[in-house]
């Protein structure tokens, strides 16, 4: 019997390719930490771990800057 999807296991899911993602752009450690500070910033903003969560993270780590060397 095939597991259910829940919000919680996409949202893991979904944060392991982006990790992978910005490990490959990055570097490991340098990924951990921006994960981190997407996390840090989603949570001041108060936004929903929904389908969107990695798409804004990925929007908010680009327009800082972070994912071509200016942040």
């Amino acid at each position: 019997m095939a597991r259910r999807s829940t919000p919680e296991r996409l949202h893991a899911a979904r944060e392991a390719g982006f990790r992978r993602y910005l490990e490959d752009a990055v570097g490991a450690g340098q990924a951990e930490r921006l994960i981190a500070r997407w996390h840090d910033e989603a949570e001041r903003q108060g936004l929903p771990r929904d389908e969107h969560y990695w798409d804004r993270g990925h929007a908010w780590l680009n327009e800082r800057g972070d994912l071509d060397g200016r942040g």
